[in-house]
Parts: C-alpha cells; sequence; structure tokens
C-alpha cells in the first residue's frame, strides 16, 4: 500500500474550510499550515507466520505444508522462540475459483501466531520463517489500546511540525505566531500502515497572527 497524502500538503498557507468556526474575529489575520507526523511501533505486536500449499491432491498438499512448517518450527525454536507459542493451525480447503462452486486445487495452510517483542526481533523471526520456508506472513496486529497510543502520539507530532511550519511562515512574512484557534485532523493519510510499521497522522492548524 502506497501511502497517499494530501494534495496540498506542501503548502504553509491554505484557505481551509473544513476548519471548524474559530474564535477569530473577523478582521483577525490568520495563518493555516498543514502538517504530517508519525511515529513507529516499539513494543509487542501479534504476527502470523505459515506456510500455503496448493496441490490438486488434498493430501499431497497437507504433506508437502506439515514438512515445512516442521522446518520453520525448527528454525523458530534455534531463534529463542519458546515451543510453547509455536502452536500450529492447520486449515485445508478447495482454492475457489470466479465460479460459484467450482475449484481446480486444493489449498493447505499452516500458520503459528505469537507475539513478538519488537520490530527488529520481528525482523529477525521473519527472515528465519522464510528462510526455512515459510511464504505466509501476516502483521503486525496491535491492540485497541496499543492503536489509540500511537495515534496519539502521531498527531502530537504532526502538530509540533505544523507549529515549526507556522514559525516559519510568520518569520518570512514579519508576523507574530500566536495561540491555536482551530485543528482539523484526518485530512490525508491516518493510521497505521504495514509496509513502514508506522503509524501516520495529517492535521490543519489555524493559528492567529498578529
Amino acid at each position: 500500500m502506497k501511502l497517499s497524502y494530501l494534495a496540498a500538503a506542501g503548502l504553509a498557507l491554505v484557505a481551509l474550510t473544513a476548519l471548524p468556526a474559530a474564535a477569530a474575529t473577523q478582521d483577525q489575520r490568520t495563518i493555516v499550515v498543514i502538517a504530517n507526523g508519525s511515529v513507529g511501533i516499539v513494543g509487542p505486536a501479534q504476527w502470523t507466520l505459515g506456510v500455503e500449499v496448493k496441490d490438486d491432491s488434498a493430501r499431497a498438499a497437507m504433506r508437502s505444508s506439515a514438512g515445512t512448517m516442521t522446518r520453520v518450527r525448527s528454525a523458530l525454536l534455534r531463534a529463542g522462540v519458546p515451543a510453547a507459542q509455536l502452536v500450529v493451525s492447520t486449515t485445508v480447503g478447495p482454492d475457489e475459483q470466479e465460479e460459484p462452486g467450482s475449484f481446480d486445487a486444493f489449498v493447505a495452510e499452516r500458520t503459528i501466531s505469537l507475539t513478538i517483542a519488537g520490530p527488529r526481533r520481528a525482523a529477525l523471526l521473519i527472515d528465519k520463517a522464510t528462510t526455512a520456508g515459510a511464504n505466509y506472513v501476516s502483521g503486525p496486529e496491535l491492540s485497541d489500546a496499543q492503536q489509540g497510543e500511537l495515534n496519539n502520539q502521531a498527531i502530537e507530532a504532526a502538530l509540533d511540525a505544523a507549529r515549526a511550519k507556522a514559525d516559519a511562515v510568520a518569520r518570512k512574512t514579519g508576523v507574530t505566531l500566536g495561540s491555536v484557534l482551530a485543528v482539523e485532523e484526518g485530512l490525508g493519510y491516518d493510521g497505521f500502515d504495514r509496509y513502514s510499521g508506522r503509524f501516520y497522522a495529517t492535521v490543519a492548524v489555524e493559528f492567529a497572527v498578529f
């Protein structure tokens, strides 16, 4: 997934109608800036590693996936993952085609879900698993509490960036930056991007100037 920011995000001074009504008087001058912020994940998260095998025979798909998963588990054990965390979930079913009820093969899937302490540890274990034959990786999955905290941190980073941008505009135009009159968030890409492992936020902030 590519990050898609608001087209006007690079502008320092814009006319923004999406901001809520501010306390500014009709003749008060203001500066409106749009800024982005992001924060990386540093805590534990849930990952799923596994093996998917497609074959004309359901039995053959199961047998092949079992052999590969044995190697994946061994690699994770050698990397220090406790055996109690390496519980394998297994499913097998038809590889369905676009036409309802039709399929041309069977897919066997064996997966392990485990909590990994941080991005560096996750990268190590993913490399170990894929080298051993894993071809399915999903994650990180975060709790609601984690997502909420990271979202708040990303917004705070975006607000800091907005103030820095507004300060630069104020100095360049010979005015003094005042208080925040209004804030609007969710104008660009907001949320977690799995490819970068970061939470992103975009805010528009209206400042009084004098």
